[in-house]
């Protein structure tokens, strides 16, 4: 009984130190290089920003690669048709690499610069939320 308690504890500590780190931000799609125009991630920022679409950003420490954005299915209205019908067939494209800005990556609590490649992601619509699965690679970028 006696190393049942121990093992169980030393797995709660190890879980709980393992946390999801959510963030509110302002995102604005497109490719950056066609000025916001085109398919992904143009930009984001931690500062509140009315000309572009609220949503969360949101890290899951366990899985360091992985980062999810979600924000109202209301805001498709806002985006080009070529991207809600992808989202809606449950993908999204990310025409370019989107480097993660140094706002959000403080805010996430990150130690190094990370970029969401160019490819294809999974996005799903639930409960009238857009929820995009987005993958993180360390940045080679300098800045």
């Amino acid at each position: 009984m006696k190393h049942f308690i121990t093992v169980f504890l030393l797995l709660f500590t190890c879980l709980s130190t393992y946390a999801a780190v959510t963030i509110k931000t302002s995102v604005s799609f497109g490719a950056k290089s066609k000025g916001c125009k085109g398919l992904g991630i143009c930009k984001a920022q931690t500062e509140t920003n009315s000309g572009m679409i609220q949503a969360t950003l949101t890290y899951n420490m366990p899985q360091p690669d992985k980062i999810t954005l979600e924000f109202r299915e209301g805001e498709l209205s806002k985006l080009p048709a070529e991207m809600v019908n992808g989202i809606r067939a449950g993908r999204f494209v990310q025409e370019e690499a989107w480097e993660l800005p140094t706002d959000i990556i403080s805010a996430l609590s990150l130690k190094e610069s990370y970029t969401v490649p160019k490819g294809t992601y999974t996005a799903t619509i639930s409960n009238g939320n857009v929820v995009l699965n987005l993958t993180m690679a360390r940045s080679v970028a300098v800045r």
